[in-house]
């Protein structure tokens, strides 16, 4: 019966039929035998599915049978960032440290760096001050400004400009209802805590 499974598996990927070629290998208990029919044309589906069917596992074993698959595919196409988010989700340890160690570009490592400080992992790499920095969120704030400075945002923003009013036809040509003063005002401190308000300085409030 499993030789059979691996030799319909393969014919149930090419012909886009992921989630049944994978609810087979379940049932035939050789999961990890599905990372050999993955290639750079299909692996993403199997993960998504793998991923999809991680939140019914119907226990331990199973879920983390499930998602160590799909951080094996990741890892055997180098999709680093993916891994890491799956070892992140099995709170491996040693899974995280093994996708850091072995990512080498320095811009994606940075990116995982970032991933790990936003769940607030404790892993801390070794002799690199940078990368630990960036996971002890030691300069989140000054990352999060220039992030707007780089989307053109850190200027502040009048509610005004954000409603584009100057694009209402000021003549109330279709008789809509006038909105009530005090809605208007709650939507305006919304508008503007939203906008401006983590940039620390606001048009409304401010002045």
């Amino acid at each position: 019966m499993i030789s059979l499974a691996h030799q319909i598996v393969p014919e149930f990927i090419d012909h886009n039929e992921v989630s049944e070629a994978v609810d087979l290998m379940m049932e035939c208990e050789q999961l990890e035998k599905l990372i050999d029919f993955c290639n750079k044309n299909n692996y993403e589906r199997v993960c998504d599915y793998l991923l999809a069917c991680s939140d019914y596992a119907a226990d331990t074993e199973e879920l983390t049978q499930t998602l160590k698959t799909a951080y094996t595919v990741f890892r055997k196409f180098d999709k680093f960032t993916d891994a890491l988010r799956v070892a992140q989700k099995m709170n491996d340890m040693d899974l995280i440290k093994e996708v850091m160690t072995q990512c080498k570009d320095r811009l994606t490592l940075k990116q995982m760096a970032f991933m790990l400080a936003r769940q607030r992992n404790p892993y801390q790499p070794e002799d690199d001050e940078e990368l630990t920095r960036i996971i002890s969120n030691e300069k989140l704030s000054e990352h999060y400004k220039n992030l707007g400075r780089e989307l053109n945002v850190l200027e502040p923003k009048h509610p005004d400009q954000i409603f584009k009013t100057h694009l209402e036809d000021k003549r109330n040509r279709y008789g809509a209802a006038k909105i009530d003063g005090a809605k208007k005002n709650l939507a305006i401190s919304y508008v503007n805590a939203f906008v401006n308000a983590g940039f620390g300085s606001d048009l409304l409030i401010s002045n």
